[in-house]
This record gives structure tokens, sequence and C-alpha cells, in this order.
């Protein structure tokens, strides 16, 4: 619980072995929105999920830092995803979901990656853009990815890849594409639900 507002840069873990987790409560950044940003720096590994919330701002890994964004919903993002350099890392995976940018985002301005952007197989949360003036194509979350070096499970996303891991909606809404597993379950549940109707 609780909240934190009105920061510009609020490093959260810097050095190896230190850690810190946000899983509840809102963190607010500045009015301005410019610069605002959740850092792990220099081995340290900050996790962002639950039900924690953050408006403004947006998260970068420096050094060997590692961010880990497990759930949690990140509203007017004022930056993208950024890692400064090489060994550092920021993992999306869970339910971690962002709504909108505070402006219209060019798509270099996403994915700043001179370490590593992984997404992590079965993410159900979503990136999306609710202030966007031109709605984005997956032509466009192509360029986006291949720009900031993004993978999934490892595995650079190319735009010959990009339709087998990510969906993108008429509104230009970024989700993942459930797992076969996932898929199946969908199935049986769906078949089950005929099989009732038809015996009711």
């Amino acid at each position: 619980g609780g909240s934190l507002s009105d920061y510009r840069v609020l490093t959260m873990a810097t050095g190896a072995g230190s850690t810190a987790k946000i899983t509840g409560g809102t963190i607010t950044g500045h009015a301005s929105g410019i610069g605002d940003r959740i850092q792990a720096d220099n081995g340290g590994v900050v996790t962002f999920g639950g039900t924690a919330v953050m408006d403004r701002s947006y998260f970068n890994a420096i050094g060997t830092g590692e961010i880990n964004l497990t759930g949690g919903t990140h509203n007017d993002a004022n930056g993208g995803f950024t890692t400064s350099h090489t060994g550092s890392v920021i993992n999306i995976s869970g339910s971690y979901t962002l709504t909108s940018w505070l402006n219209d985002r060019n798509h270099t301005q996403v994915f700043v990656s001179n370490g590593t952007i992984d997404f992590k197989t079965g993410w159900t949360g979503s990136i999306a853009d609710a202030n966007a003036t031109n709605v984005w194509d997956s032509g466009t979350w192509i360029d986006t990815m291949t720009a900031g070096d993004v993978s999934v499970d490892g595995e650079d996303i190319t735009a010959d890849n990009f339709s087998t891991y990510f969906n993108v909606d008429e509104n230009g809404t970024l989700t993942m594409v459930p797992e076969p597993a996932t898929m199946s379950l969908l199935a049986l549940g769906g078949m089950a639900m005929l099989k009732r109707r038809k015996r009711a």
C-alpha cells in the first residue's frame, strides 16, 4: 500500500545483491513527466508487480541492473523500456499492463536497448496507447521491436516471427499469442459449455 509522488529519478536497487519489490500502492512521477524513471543499477534487481500502479515515469536498467515487470498497471508512461548498457535487462511477464503514453510515442522511443528486453512466454498483459492519435499496426510494432532489439525467451523478434508471438488489435494494442496449452484449455472449456447447453 501507500504512495510515492513527485520524484524524478528513483534508483531502487544499486549493486549486486540489492533488491527492491513494488507489489502495491501508487507511484506517480513529477508533474512535468520529463525524465522521471525507476532504475535498477549495477547488479541491482527491481520487481514491479502485484497490484502496484505507476503513473508517468518509465523503467531504466543501468549497467548490469535488472527490472522484472511481473504485473501491475502502468499509466501515462513518459518514456519506453530502456536498458542502458550491455548486461542490463528488462523482463516482461505475468500480467504487466501499460495502458497509455503521456505523449504520442515515436516507435524508436518504446524499446531503447543496449542490453536485453525480453518478453516471457505466458505474458497475459498488454501494451496500449489510450492517448494515441495514430493507431499502430503490426508493421509499426515490428519496426518498434526490431529497432529496440527485443526478444521472447531469448529469441530475437524479427518481421518473420513477430506474428508467432504477438497479436495487434484494431486499436493498436499489443498482446501475446496464447501458448498452445492455454489454447487447448480454452477449447476444452468451450466444448464443455456446449455440452452443458445441449443437456439443458
